[in-house]
């Protein structure tokens, strides 16, 4: 894989809602790139989008706090042998498949909280087709990371990247967001030093492995990505 040159900025214009405190933040260089989670290899996590290829995986929907649909949430399934993204629809729904497994699972949306499984798996048999999995989110966003993603040659936005944010103490916490028009934001309920990958197609990914990209305090902070095509 070739070098990927990231840069992190301040930007004063935001997306939708962001009520931002705005610092510049650096990836972080690690001594170790050892995980405490046993059950998850970081090496070999990479993003890895569902073919819907068999005929096994989930299926669902997610809410807020008033039962309506959310749209456009993105929901991320996680294991050792890969992170799977999946887009809802207008209407609130997904579906992805998955081979037969125990999947740790988040679900983010933009103006909410996102939520987490971890220490709690969904169970995907092989046996019994696409399992309803339902996500519900009522409280508002407190703190995260967005911004943009560029052409490292044009600056031109990239458009339909995948950002992922792993946390380095405990890759078990895998959030993703979507980007249509190459600008992101995604909330982050906990603290402490995230590994970030990006991806879109025609370009090389990014991966800041071992460095780390550090939430130390609420509100949003910027982080931009610069991908070579």
């Amino acid at each position: 894989m070739s070098t990927v040159t990231t840069r992190i900025a301040l930007v004063l214009v935001f997306i939708i809602s962001l009520q931002s405190c705005h610092e510049t933040i650096e990836p972080m260089a690690t001594g170790s790139n050892t995980i405490s989670a046993s059950n998850l290899n970081q090496a070999a996590i990479s993003i890895r989008p569902s073919t819907l290829s068999t005929t096994t995986g989930f299926q669902g929907r997610v809410f807020n706090g008033s039962f309506q649909t959310i749209p456009n949430a993105v929901i991320t399934f996680s294991n050792a042998s890969g992170i799977y993204v999946a887009i809802c629809d207008a209407y609130g729904t997904f579906k992805i498949a998955l081979d037969a497994g125990s999947y740790y699972s988040s679900c983010t949306a933009n103006g909410y909280q996102s939520y987490f499984s971890s220490p709690g798996v969904g169970v995907v048999t092989g046996n019994d087709g696409f399992r309803t999995y339902n996500f519900f989110l009522s409280n508002p966003q407190v703190m995260g990371f967005g911004g943009g993603v560029y052409n490292a040659s044009t600056f031109a936005h990239v458009q339909n990247a995948t950002i992922s944010y792993i946390k380095s103490n405990d890759p078990t916490l895998v959030f993703s967001t979507f980007s249509p028009n190459g600008f992101y934001s995604v909330d982050l309920p906990q603290l402490g030093g995230y590994y970030a990958k990006v991806s879109a197609l025609g370009y090389t990914s990014y991966d800041s492995t071992p460095g780390t990209y550090v939430l130390n305090s609420s509100g949003f902070h910027t982080a931009n990505f610069f991908l070579n095509p």
